[in-house]
């Protein structure tokens, strides 16, 4: 039986499976390494353990000295309402934690030297990728008139005639049930509901002192429950910058998708996906692929494995 997804205030946590969550992350340029070499394999099965690759991040252009904090974690304003608290995944008895994160409700990630791999056979980076264009242009002929498509696009791009107490209708927030609506549409859109109940997300605990101005968000992944299989992600969202009201609510968006985009990587490729700072070619055609879907006109900039804020900015 699958794990349940995590995103609102009506959601239950991950089933805990004794193993704490492994971090990808987005990072800004200045941290992220483009030029790993990436070979390609034929698809293979992985009884055996490998190497642990560097965490990654997306995180925002321009990193300021790491002891410049532009936003303070907690804002005097809640835009988005937090989910529930959640007791975090147990650790396995006598394993040592030497980098350990927690996010806001409380679930567990650190680093950890040993690549874990699930028995299942995985995808390489240019299959996955494929399959993402190949099933958008088959969802496409057979749902020409897709409510999740109207859904995704109205989040995107909200109406004005909806919003006319607004001057900028792209600046109202967005709150945990839009960002499950966005989760739901763009697994049925573009990942051919891969990421069902194995995605939870949560926001940066205030500890966590990356996330106020360095990293915007993160995907961690975790081996699954033995009956499960496979591969289960958290993605964590920094508090601080993406509730920010100096920012437009696209950022929110386009940092989530951003984010899913690693998830349906973790899920069909395993740890190979860390490859490339996270960032592997499979990873910017998915993204060139909903960049293309969205259109000109949507500015999310998913092209782009770094977060430019000031593209971001609230009558910027």
């Amino acid at each position: 039986m699958a794990l349940p997804v995590t995103g609102g205030n009506d959601y239950l946590p991950l089933r805990p499976s004794g193993e704490a969550y492994y971090p990808a992350k987005r990072r800004n340029a200045d941290a992220v390494n483009d030029d790993f070499h990436c070979p390609q394999h034929k698809r293979t099965k992985y009884p055996q353990h490998s190497q642990f690759a560097d965490p990654v991040a997306y995180k925002v252009v321009d990193e300021p000295p790491l002891s410049y904090s532009p936003f303070h974690p907690h804002h005097p304003h809640h835009r988005y309402p937090s989910p529930l608290p959640h007791l975090p995944s147990p650790e396995p008895p006598g394993t040592a934690a030497p980098a350990m994160e927690r996010t806001a409700s409380g679930h567990s990630i650190r680093s950890d030297p040993t690549e874990r791999c699930a028995s299942t056979e995985l995808l390489e980076d240019h299959e996955a990728a494929q399959r993402v264009r190949d099933h958008l242009a088959t969802f496409r002929r057979r749902n020409p008139d897709s409510k999740h498509e109207r859904i995704l696009r109205s989040i995107i791009n909200p109406r004005h005639h909806h919003h006319q107490h607004r001057h900028d209708p792209s600046s109202y927030p967005l709150d945990n049930e839009a960002l499950e609506s966005i989760f739901s549409a763009a697994n049925e859109i573009f990942f051919n509901g891969r990421l069902s109940q194995r995605v939870s997300w949560d926001w940066s605990h205030s500890s966590a002192a990356r996330y106020d101005a360095r990293v915007v968000g993160t995907t961690a992944l975790r081996r699954a429950a033995a009956h499960t299989r496979g591969f289960e992600t958290l993605i964590v969202l920094s508090s601080p910058i993406l509730r920010d009201p100096q920012y437009s609510r696209r950022l929110l968006i386009s940092t989530f998708l951003h984010e899913l985009i690693h998830c349906y990587l973790f899920i069909c490729c395993g740890f190979r996906a860390r490859w490339c700072g996270g960032h592997t070619d499979g990873f910017r055609d998915i993204a060139a692929v909903i960049d293309e879907w969205v259109g000109e006109g949507g500015g999310l900039y998913l092209r782009r494995v770094e977060a430019d804020l000031d593209l971001f900015r609230v009558g910027g």
